[in-house]
């Protein structure tokens, strides 16, 4: 599963919340979209430490967080505008999922 997982993580050089850049794989911490389902490429964001604890202790949800246009540029700068869509769209579908519970 590690290697998987630093297979992911050697693409992705920008933290998704807060846009630092992240120069070691050991930094690139994966974080779940959709937390029941697994780690693949169209469901996991990579965050800082620092992002990473705010998500994980203040239970922040990914999706309800607004992210500013130039970090999503940042995070997505060698990536295909398919994949950028792909993220973008299962962030929506679980904002929707989440207020629609309510």
């Amino acid at each position: 599963m590690g290697h998987k997982k630093n297979e992911l993580k050697k693409h992705i050089h920008y933290c998704f919340s807060c846009g630092a850049m992240l120069d070691n794989i050991k930094q690139k911490i994966i974080h779940r979209i959709n937390q029941k389902k697994g780690i693949c490429k169209n469901n996991i964001v990579i965050l800082c430490p620092k992002c990473k604890y705010k998500f994980s202790l203040w239970r922040f949800k990914i999706y309800l967080v607004e992210i500013s246009n130039i970090v999503l540029g940042f995070y997505f700068d060698n990536h295909s505008k398919r994949y950028r869509k792909i993220i973008l769209n299962a962030l929506q579908h679980q904002r929707n999922k989440y207020y629609g519970q309510e």
